[in-house]
């Protein structure tokens, strides 16, 4: 054979070892990659379990609370229920009573005011007639 043609199974054979070294090179920092990969996979898994756990705790103890707090507010609820029908009871016993205590004492006053003129009027006549008049002495 020719020497040029067995330079070249030469060299491509050596390019064809310097390629499978390159492979299992590249394989093996791949593998090495895949390992730190697959061990943060890992511990975020167990991150997540642990904050799983957590919420569930959390919603639990939110759910123990909430249960008496709606018993709270439905008390207060009632609370206030019963004090605005004791107040419109309240105001509609005393409202009549007090609208015509005021309507009366409107009235009274009126009246007064009234007579007090009237009065006021007479008086005022009596006494005018009685100055000018000669013949009642």
């Amino acid at each position: 054979m020719p020497a040029l043609v067995q330079i070249c199974i030469v060299i491509a054979t050596l390019a064809l070892i310097v390629m499978a070294v390159m492979v299992m090179i590249v394989l093996l920092r791949l593998g090495n990659e895949l390992a730190r990969l697959t061990q943060s996979i890992q511990i975020a898994i167990i991150q997540i379990e642990h904050l799983t756990q957590e919420t569930r705790d959390t919603l639990s103890a939110v759910r123990d609370l909430v249960t008496p707090a709606k018993g709270v507010w439905q008390r207060i609820q009632r609370l206030g229920d019963r004090a605005v029908d004791l107040s419109t009871a309240v105001l509609d016993e005393i409202e009549v009573p007090v609208v015509t205590g005021i309507a009366l004492a409107r009235g009274v006053k009126a009246g007064t005011a009234q007579l007090l003129e009237t009065l006021i009027r007479r008086i005022a006549r009596r006494s005018s007639s009685q100055n000018g008049d000669q013949s009642h002495e």
